[in-house]
């Protein structure tokens, strides 16, 4: 969640919105002995998580959906590999 609320206009439409936050899907790679929540603490920098709405899930490449795969760099050598594309809430 944002520190506090940003107002965001719409693009196609000027319309203006108050969002709290957002959510979006991140893939990361961390060893065994490290924390997923401290990893994301360190990527995400702009708000503060809120962990009772955040699901970390261990995955593997295989069952990773088609697009995510698309768009990945680096997956199992590098910390922060995916980033998904934010959705704003109210």
């Amino acid at each position: 969640m944002y520190a506090c609320p940003i107002d965001m206009e719409d693009r196609a439409t000027g319309r203006i919105s108050t969002c709290r936050g957002y959510f979006a899907k991140f893939g990361i790679s961390i060893s065994s002995n490290k924390s997923p929540q401290g990893a994301l603490n360190r990527i995400v920098t702009d708000r503060a998580i809120c962990w009772e709405d955040t699901n970390i899930d261990v995955v593997d490449w295989d069952v990773l959906d088609d697009e995510i795969k698309r768009q990945s760099q680096g997956f199992g050598s590098r910390a922060l590999w995916y980033t998904g594309p934010r959705f704003l809430f109210p």
